[in-house]
């Protein structure tokens, strides 16, 4: 667990660091977070504040996006404002996110009992939902996507198996842990870099706590299934891209941001093949992807 005044951390090739406002303060920041700690320079940056939450006037005009239990999009003024919710009977704001319109800069505000005159710890800013939210908003600016999925390292070869939940993505972490590196077993990250498209992993994990934040190229993508067999059926590109999307945390607050999204897939599924994965959860289904890519 760190312990930091400010903390640096490369996802997916995004660097960003978040740094309390006073200097006394400290961020803590641990588990798979600890993973993706840098020295590389930011190109975004946050600070964190442990003063009280600013009076936003938010408005019903200013609302871009909401999801009514855990966070609201507003857009005013020329700033970006997320907003993760007490409870979902709460107008009561726990954190907020102001962010520039570029999500270059922005400042974090953490409700908390804190003190003024003594130093505090200040809890995990990027801290699931808006931490994640924030990583949407920043791929959508023609970087990449994130996939509901369990990213498999296997020597140098990126497996992709999407799925929403129940599907079987922590169960296909598992079942690989002992033959290849797990990045991820819930939010994996695809970018294109020179016309190949790689994977990374995220913080955002789910019931398999391993992460890796090391990159690999993808080699196949797998919607996932349970059967009473292992099979395998390949998916057309039309089909791949719409399974793909369902399958996706797409930035539906941002018409660019879904145009870039729209074609990005059209491309992945151009470059990568795409299969429909039923299974059995055991040890087998490893050699069976390995002799299907």
């Amino acid at each position: 667990m760190s312990d930091r005044n400010r903390i640096v951390l490369d996802i997916a090739e995004i660097c960003l660091s978040v740094e309390a406002d006073r200097h006394m303060d400290r961020i803590q920041m641990g588990g798979a977070f600890e993973a993706f700690f840098n020295a590389s320079p930011p190109t975004v940056k946050a600070r964190v504040l442990s003063s009280p939450m600013p009076a936003l006037f938010l408005t019903a005009e200013s609302l871009v996006f909401d999801v009514r239990d855990r966070w609201a999009f507003y857009r005013m003024d020329g700033q970006n404002v997320l907003v993760q919710r007490h409870s979902a009977s709460s107008s009561l704001a726990d954190r907020l996110m102001i962010f520039d319109r570029d999500f270059t800069h922005g400042e974090i505000f953490i409700r908390g009992p804190f003190s003024a005159d003594s130093p505090v710890t200040l809890p995990n800013p990027l801290d699931y939902p808006l931490g994640q939210v924030l990583m949407v908003c920043l791929l959508a600016r023609s970087r990449g996507v994130m996939v509901h999925a369990c990213g498999i390292d296997d020597h140098g070869r990126g497996y992709l198996f999407a799925g929403n939940s129940g599907h079987g993505k922590s169960t296909m972490a598992r079942l690989w842990n002992e033959e290849a590196r797990i990045l991820n077993d819930d939010r994996i990250v695809v970018r294109e870099k020179d016309g190949q498209f790689w994977m990374y992993a995220t913080p955002w994990h789910g019931d398999v706590a391993a992460v890796s934040p090391e990159a690999v190229p993808l080699a196949g993508i797998f919607f996932l299934g349970r059967s009473g067999d292992h099979t395998l059926v390949p998916v057309g590109r039309l089909q791949a891209s719409t399974k793909l999307l369902t399958r996706l945390f797409p930035p539906l607050w941002d018409p660019d941001g879904m145009a870039f999204t729209l074609g990005f897939l059209a491309r992945l599924t151009a470059a990568v093949p795409c299969c429909d994965l039923a299974f059995v959860p055991h040890k087998s289904i490893v050699d069976f992807v390995r002799c299907s890519v």
